[in-house]
């Protein structure tokens, strides 16, 4: 099973190196989800890095901005909890790619959320610097440093 990072940012790049094909300001332009959040139907989870909201709620609000479903899973480990799932959609009109992975918490109301635009982690506002994106620092820590004495003569 592939991990909910490596899902976001494997999957929802539009170029072969991973790299996001759309800048932030494009990303800002969506509405929906800030609406969401506006209406505290959405709310940041610090701890998880992730968003507490109701997995309809989002990809409803992503279809608002656009986004046409390419794909959607749901699985669930106990039959009467609801399901965790995968949504991917594309902005045919941007050629943008969104992503939305969503996990059951027993005992709460919504589930956590974890939404990519052309495989941008979407986060609150106010964690807008690099260092506090995880999937950004998953990133950093993928690459290789130099291996000391071989590579720094070469």
């Amino acid at each position: 099973m592939m991990s909910p990072a490596r899902w976001l940012l494997g999957a929802t790049s539009g170029s072969a190196s991973g790299v996001p094909t759309v800048g932030e300001n494009e990303m800002r332009l969506m509405h929906g989800l800030d609406e969401l959040e506006a209406q505290g139907r959405m709310t940041w989870i610090d701890a998880q890095h992730g968003w507490a909201a109701a997995p309809d709620d989002v990809v409803e609000a992503l279809s608002k901005d656009g986004f046409e479903e390419c794909q959607r899973e749901t699985t669930s480990r106990q039959k009467l909890q609801p399901a965790d799932g995968a949504w991917r959609g594309i902005n045919p009109g941007t050629g943008s790619m969104a992503s939305v992975i969503w996990v059951n918490q027993p005992g709460r109301a919504r589930f956590l959320v974890f939404i990519a635009i052309d495989g941008k982690s979407r986060r609150h506002q106010a964690f807008s610097s690099v260092e506090r994106d995880p999937y950004e620092m998953r990133r950093k820590l993928d690459e290789k440093p130099p291996r000391r004495g071989v590579d720094e003569h070469q």
